[in-house]
């Protein structure tokens, strides 16, 4: 290439250097013009997600009322039906002693104070009587998502069939989990806040289990959530 020839390059180079600077926007804007648009991936995995988790689904999530006047004691729930099966009194005198004594179907998360049945129902009733396993969701020992939910502060605190202290849970604790007669132990992954909306933390793609109640304290704005992996199974 001749001489004459480079300077022609280096001064049009310079010159739609020039131009980008003085006008930015239409250079952005030509650009983007054969710059194909897509949703990132990111988004569409939580799309996804959310719908998948939105069609398992057997019960609103996102209209659990967590608005409910705290009771004094478990006295004034009298007039519900007892659990199948009660934590032995040791067992509740601190949810830190984690004993081998295995329940049918009962979680124990020692940081939180968490020592109780955990209730299956297609409603917010069970909810109202301690721990919820949300419909639709996985079961201990199959594949998927376990979902439990509970209230913040039903009972006045310590209480152990509340999360009030799901906000203290941090990555690495452990949870006990014993479901007709065997121990699935799990460890927290990632504490995370979402909207009520946000049903995406239903979905069933994953072998985790998953635990949500309201947040702030003493606020139904919004949710904290929980995700634990499964370590290791012990059998009684």
């Amino acid at each position: 290439m001749k001489r004459s020839s480079y300077r022609v390059l280096i001064l049009v180079t310079l010159l739609a250097f020039a131009f980008a600077l003085v006008r930015p926007g239409f250079v952005l804007r030509t650009l983007s013009f054969f710059t194909p648009t897509e949703t990132p991936a990111a988004e569409e995995a939580i799309q996804e997600a959310a719908e998948r988790a939105a069609a398992n689904a057997t019960v609103d999530v996102a209209g659990i009322d967590f608005d409910v006047q705290p009771l004094p004691s478990d006295e004034e729930t009298t007039d519900i039906d007892p659990p199948p099966s009660e934590p032995r009194a040791e067992d509740t005198e601190t949810a830190t002693d984690v004993t081998p004594a295995y329940g049918e179907n009962q979680l124990i998360i020692p940081r939180m104070g968490v020592n109780a049945v955990v209730f299956e129902g297609e409603t917010q009733e069970a909810l109202r009587k301690g721990l919820w396993h949300i419909p639709g969701s996985a079961l201990p020992g199959s594949n998927g998502n376990i979902v439990i939910s509970a209230h913040r502060w039903l009972y006045r605190p310590p209480n152990p069939k509340t999360f009030y202290l799901i906000d203290k849970l941090e990555v690495g604790d452990p949870i006990y989990y014993d479901y007709k007669g065997v121990r699935y132990n799990y460890v927290v992954t990632k504490t995370f806040i979402v909207n009520p909306e946000d049903v995406h933390i239903l979905s069933q793609d994953e072998n985790k289990l998953t635990l949500f109640t309201c947040t702030p304290l003493f606020s139904t704005s919004q949710r904290y959530v929980v995700s634990a992996e499964l370590v290791s199974v012990d059998n009684s």
